[in-house]
Protein backbone atom coordinates (compact mmCIF):
# COMPACT_ATOMS: atom_id res chain seq x y z
CA UNK A 1 0.00 0.00 0.00
CA UNK A 2 2.64 2.30 0.71
CA UNK A 3 4.43 1.70 -2.72
CA UNK A 4 1.07 2.44 -4.23
CA UNK A 5 0.63 6.01 -2.10
CA UNK A 6 4.32 7.57 -1.47
CA UNK A 7 3.97 8.73 -5.58
CA UNK A 8 0.81 10.61 -4.88
CA UNK A 9 1.88 11.80 -1.35
CA UNK A 10 4.79 13.30 -2.30
CA UNK A 11 4.32 14.07 -6.32
CA UNK A 12 0.70 15.07 -5.48
CA UNK A 13 -0.82 16.16 -2.75
CA UNK A 14 1.78 19.32 -1.84
CA UNK A 15 0.67 20.56 -5.45
CA UNK A 16 -3.02 20.02 -4.98
CA UNK A 17 -3.29 21.92 -1.51
CA UNK A 18 -0.80 24.61 -3.28
CA UNK A 19 -3.36 25.09 -6.40
CA UNK A 20 -6.43 25.19 -4.09
CA UNK A 21 -4.92 27.90 -1.57
CA UNK A 22 -3.54 29.80 -4.57
CA UNK A 23 -7.00 30.37 -5.66
CA UNK A 24 -6.56 30.42 -9.43
CA UNK A 25 -2.63 32.06 -9.10
CA UNK A 26 0.24 30.33 -10.36
CA UNK A 27 1.82 28.05 -8.09
CA UNK A 28 5.56 27.75 -7.97
CA UNK A 29 7.08 25.26 -10.14
CA UNK A 30 8.65 23.21 -7.97
CA UNK A 31 5.51 21.18 -7.47
CA UNK A 32 5.50 20.83 -11.35
CA UNK A 33 9.03 19.02 -10.76
CA UNK A 34 8.07 17.07 -7.55
CA UNK A 35 5.05 15.46 -9.94
CA UNK A 36 6.80 14.94 -13.18
CA UNK A 37 9.28 13.23 -10.76
CA UNK A 38 7.26 10.81 -8.76
CA UNK A 39 5.31 9.93 -11.80
CA UNK A 40 8.73 9.08 -13.94
CA UNK A 41 8.90 5.22 -14.61
CA UNK A 42 12.55 6.17 -13.70
CA UNK A 43 12.19 7.13 -10.04
CA UNK A 44 9.51 4.42 -10.17
CA UNK A 45 12.54 2.14 -11.07
CA UNK A 46 14.74 3.42 -8.43
CA UNK A 47 12.40 3.03 -5.75
CA UNK A 48 11.75 -0.77 -6.33
CA UNK A 49 15.48 -1.13 -6.80
CA UNK A 50 15.52 0.38 -3.16
CA UNK A 51 12.92 -1.56 -2.12
CA UNK A 52 14.30 -4.85 -3.43
CA UNK A 53 17.54 -4.23 -1.35
CA UNK A 54 16.14 -3.67 1.85
CA UNK A 55 13.05 -5.72 1.76
CA UNK A 56 13.62 -8.06 -0.95
CA UNK A 57 11.14 -8.76 -4.11
CA UNK A 58 7.36 -9.04 -3.79
CA UNK A 59 4.39 -8.76 -5.16
CA UNK A 60 3.95 -5.33 -4.01
CA UNK A 61 6.25 -3.60 -6.19
CA UNK A 62 3.98 -3.98 -9.01
CA UNK A 63 2.03 -1.21 -7.32
CA UNK A 64 4.22 1.27 -8.79
CA UNK A 65 3.72 0.57 -12.74
CA UNK A 66 -0.09 0.05 -12.02
CA UNK A 67 -0.09 3.45 -10.81
CA UNK A 68 1.46 5.45 -13.30
CA UNK A 69 0.46 3.24 -16.09
CA UNK A 70 -2.78 3.02 -14.90
CA UNK A 71 -3.13 6.64 -14.12
CA UNK A 72 -2.13 7.44 -17.65
CA UNK A 73 -4.26 4.84 -19.28
CA UNK A 74 -7.79 5.25 -17.20
CA UNK A 75 -7.52 9.14 -16.39
CA UNK A 76 -5.42 10.46 -19.35
CA UNK A 77 -2.97 11.37 -16.62
CA UNK A 78 0.59 12.49 -17.60
CA UNK A 79 3.39 14.89 -16.81
CA UNK A 80 2.52 18.40 -15.90
CA UNK A 81 3.64 21.03 -18.30
CA UNK A 82 4.88 24.96 -15.92
CA UNK A 83 2.03 26.40 -18.58
CA UNK A 84 -0.85 25.27 -17.56
CA UNK A 85 -2.82 24.87 -14.23
CA UNK A 86 -1.67 22.48 -11.73
CA UNK A 87 -5.53 20.57 -11.89
CA UNK A 88 -7.40 20.42 -14.79
CA UNK A 89 -9.84 23.30 -16.16
CA UNK A 90 -12.71 23.15 -18.27
CA UNK A 91 -11.58 25.26 -21.40
CA UNK A 92 -13.50 28.42 -21.57
CA UNK A 93 -15.13 27.50 -25.19
CA UNK A 94 -16.34 24.19 -24.21
CA UNK A 95 -17.92 25.92 -20.79
CA UNK A 96 -19.60 28.61 -24.04
CA UNK A 97 -20.82 25.08 -25.57
CA UNK A 98 -22.12 23.56 -22.49
CA UNK A 99 -24.32 27.14 -21.34
CA UNK A 100 -25.78 27.49 -24.85
CA UNK A 101 -26.48 23.50 -25.26
CA UNK A 102 -28.16 23.71 -21.79
CA UNK A 103 -30.23 26.67 -23.19
CA UNK A 104 -31.31 25.24 -26.34
CA UNK A 105 -32.59 22.34 -25.04
CA UNK A 106 -34.37 23.80 -22.27
CA UNK A 107 -36.72 25.83 -24.93
CA UNK A 108 -36.78 23.70 -27.88
CA UNK A 109 -39.19 21.05 -27.69
CA UNK A 110 -38.11 17.39 -28.14
CA UNK A 111 -39.61 14.76 -30.26
CA UNK A 112 -41.56 11.95 -28.97
CA UNK A 113 -38.75 9.13 -29.81
CA UNK A 114 -35.46 11.63 -28.52
CA UNK A 115 -33.17 10.33 -26.10
CA UNK A 116 -32.88 12.71 -22.99
CA UNK A 117 -29.75 12.90 -21.21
Amino acid sequence: MALFAVIDVIGYLPGAVAHRRARGRRIARGYYVAYNVMHSLVTAGVLAGVWVLLAGSEWALLALPIHLLGGRALFGNSFKPFGVAFEPETHPAYRTFEEQHREMRGTKEEGAHAVRA
